[in-house]
């Protein structure tokens, strides 16, 4: 942290001087000659902060290098010039002079573009009215009653309260707190530890003594402090407001008060002159962003803002408080950019006249949370700084407690007072206890989740911008948006496995929509047992290999906590492992001995039945001849093979078709392909006379099976008049003969086949056509 110290504070910076009072920013041309490289960040950038950038994937940029320690040593040369501070953001350098010929010198640099007054002390200082105060007044602080518990469930509106309260001893801050639903992240030990923050304030006065912050001093969460007015290290005998808004975050006295974030660490930082109003203390506010952010600070804590300077000409109208016009927010915005969360107050002006109502800088940037303020009845107060900026961007993006607030005093005692100077640690706390618990998402993810679980998140208006945050419902709603997941199709499988984070809180209902249907039907339900919240990883198995063919979708309903419910996406995959089953059947036949063997394989398991259906010579349809189940487990490996013999024995000659009916479950099958066995001889084993087939549509086998021969033998056919339509005579061997009677071009009808021996009819047999 030294190495850190040294490159922000490289200058030998020289006391004040009461006659050296005009003060102007010296705007650099490049950075050449710095010793430092993009490639090697540790040399200006501690660990943590290199860290809060990598976790978010953001790069090391050329704004995050230093300046060029001989651009700074040739401006303090001149002479008398003094230095105040540097901004490696915007590259430029704060200097103190009244010598117009050193201003001469300077601007003849080859390495500075321009050179512009911000401050004299010659000008009159800006007065304004009281109600146009950034803070309450802290002299004499506006004391409120402090049990004020029957005012909370009435200042909630939609944001339902869990839990009981008793778990932590708030105190007086309960309320302020309990608003928010702040102490569910609590008593789930979300309290800020391990959350760096920065705060940059007009002093802390007597923070040193206040009881309300011995924890933080004995364990050491004050990290460090600097005074950019003075530049010195102390800021505890300066003004009191950063202190009191301190404690608003940090103070841990139970049975009192307790902040928002009792646990987590500070730097402590004064950047505001309350003797003068000047854009100095926006270039001392972005030196004091830039130490912050190289010593890892992950969110700035800011109850300060500007519009109106002790010289006009140097004021912000409405129209320049567009987001990205002060320098001090360009410089919020890059602070955003490098990962850090900014919380703002909207400002105190909503009684002024005119465009001095409006949110002041920078409250105007877009990538900061800006912080209304409201009762504990969630009435906005008057005196909130509405919206828009001036490029009419939604401002404030939330509201808390700014009337009424609890801090406290240089004692410890809790006194109450108003101002977005309160409502804004009093949420940033809480939003750094969402952090802590969320660690890997990213600035702007904790900001899009406070925004959409507040009150008025989808009708937001430009005073209560979102509304009332509820860290429970930011908390729920981070769970659900850490989900991803995965669909796979394997072998008839689906497979939908996903990670989240997830406590005990969580039920995932696994839905699936059919193809042809309309609707999700719920398949499984699985609730989460993580004691702790922690990233875990899910599996379900849904076998589609006995549903039907066609697009599947599933989708993965998140209730949490019975409050809160949410859909994954949706993943679809088309089911065709009927299909795919179907094209890797193989149906062969084969014909010996008066046999045809049917064999065929695929892949299968006990799900599957195969029905095994004929069609003999001359039918219509198919019959089934055999029913064999399937075995085994689909993923063994490769295709299981069967086979089936069909005994031909008095089956005609003729072409005979088989197929497979594949059943699987009961609402899915199939055919295979046709096999066919062209039979050339008739199975006949006994001895005897036949005519086959009938009813036949083209050919008539005559069969004659005796051991004798016979040197005349004739085959007739008849029609039903009793007229020859075909002889057939010749001599007939021993043992099995047989003869094809060409029939295709005969009528349809009955007819009578007759074979003669001898010139006598042994055998005579009806047939149809």
């Amino acid at each position: 942290m030294k190495q850190i110290l040294l490159i922000i504070f490289c200058c030998a910076f020289v006391s004040i001087a009461s006659g050296q009072t005009t003060r102007h920013i010296v705007q650099l041309t490049d950075k050449q000659g710095t010793p430092h490289t993009i490639s090697d960040p540790s040399t200006y950038l501690s660990a943590r902060s290199i860290l809060r950038r990598t976790s978010q994937r953001i790069a090391i940029d050329s704004t995050d290098l230093p300046l060029s320690p001989s651009y700074i040593a040739a401006i303090a040369g001149v002479p008398n010039v003094q230095v105040l501070n540097v901004s490696k953001w915007l590259n430029q350098v704060l200097i103190r002079t009244n010598d117009p010929s050193a201003l001469t010198i300077i601007n003849n640099f080859s390495f500075v573009k321009s050179t512009k007054q911000i401050a004299n002390n010659s000008v009159k200082r800006y007065t304004p009215s009281k109600l146009d105060y950034r803070v309450f007044n802290a002299e004499k602080p506006v004391v409120y009653g402090i049990n004020k518990k029957a005012s909370v469930t009435r200042a909630l509106g939609t944001n339902k309260i869990q839990g009981t309260l008793e778990e932590f001893s708030y105190g007086s801050t309960l309320d302020q707190i309990h608003i928010h639903e702040g102490e569910f992240l609590h008593k789930k030990g979300f309290t800020g530890e391990g959350v760096v923050m920065a705060m940059m304030d007009a002093g802390y006065n007597g923070y040193l003594g206040n009881p309300v912050f011995d924890s933080i001093r004995n364990q050491g969460r004050i990290l460090g402090t600097w005074d950019y007015v003075m530049n010195e290290e102390s800021v505890n005998e300066d003004h009191v407001h950063g202190a009191l808004c301190f404690s608003t975050i940090a103070a841990n006295r139970p049975g009192s008060m307790v902040g928002t974030a009792p646990h987590a660490s500070f730097w402590l930082f004064r950047t505001e002159d309350d003797a003068s109003e000047t854009p100095v203390e926006e270039q001392n506010w972005i030196a004091a962003a830039e130490f912050a952010d190289s010593a890892g600070a992950q969110l700035f804590s800011t109850s300060l803002g500007y519009y109106a300077f002790d010289d006009p000409s140097l004021s912000y109208s409405h129209a320049q408080r567009d987001g990205k016009t002060a320098m001090i927010t360009r410089a919020a915005t890059l602070a955003a950019k490098k990962g850090i969360l900014l919380t703002c107050s909207a400002g105190n002006s909503g009684y002024e006249a005119g465009e001095n109502k409006y949110v002041m800088v920078p409250a105007d940037a877009d990538s900061v949370l800006t912080v209304g303020a409201v009762d504990y009845y969630n009435n906005i107060a008057g005196f909130s700084s509405p919206g828009p900026n001036g490029a009419g961007k939604r401002k404030p993006n939330i509201v808390s407690v700014g009337v009424g607030t609890i801090f406290a005093w240089t004692d410890g005692s809790p006194m109450g007072g108003n101002g977005t100077s309160l409502s804004n640690p009093n949420v940033a706390g809480l939003v750094a206890c969402l952090w802590q618990a969320f660690p890997e998402q990213s600035n702007m993810s904790i900001i899009d989740a406070v925004q959409k679980s507040s009150d008025k998140y989808g009708s937001p208006d430009d005073y209560y911008g979102n509304g009332l945050p509820n860290f429970r419902k930011a908390y729920n709603y981070l769970m659900t948006k850490s989900f991803t997941g995965n669909l796979q199709y394997i072998k008839g499988n689906a497979s939908l496995s996903w990670n989240i984070k997830t406590d005990t809180s969580v039920t995932f209902i696994i839905e699936r929509k059919a193809p042809g249907s309309n609707i999700f039907l719920g398949i499984d339900t699985i609730t989460s047992d993580n004691s702790t919240l922690a990233f875990r990883d899910f599996l379900i198995t849904d076998s589609v290999r006995s549903t039907r063919s066609g697009d599947y979708l599933y989708r993965i309903q998140i209730v949490v906590r019975g409050d809160n419910t949410s859909y994954s996406p949706e993943y679809s995959f088309r089911n065709n492992w009927s299909s795919m089953v179907a094209d890797s059947l193989k149906l062969g036949t084969t014909g010996a001995d008066c046999a045809a063997t049917i064999s065929w394989s695929m892949p299968e398991d006990a799900t599957v039945q195969y029905k095994l259906e004929k069609q003999s010579p001359g039918a219509t349809s198919f019959a089934t001849i055999a029913t064999i189940n399937g075995t085994g487990s689909y993923n063994d490996a490769g295709s299981k093979s069967h086979s089936y013999v069909d005994a031909m024995t008095g089956a005609p000659m003729g072409t005979f078709n088989y197929r497979l009916q594949v059943i699987m479950g009961i609402d899915t099958t199939f055919y295979s392909r046709t096999s066919s066995f062209v039979n050339n001889n008739a199975c006949i084993t006994k001895e005897g006379y036949y005519f086959s087939p009938s009813p036949f549509k083209s050919d008539i086998i005559a069969i004659v099976n005796t051991n004798e021969g016979s040197s005349n033998m004739a085959i007739v056919l008849y029609d039903i008049t009793g007229r020859a339509v075909y002889k057939y005579q010749s001599a007939k061997p021993n043992g099995y003969f047989s003869h094809r009677i060409p029939a295709s071009n005969l009528k349809a009808g009955v007819y009578v086949a007759a074979i003669m021996i001898n010139n006598r009819v042994v055998h005579r047999q009806k047939l149809v056509r």
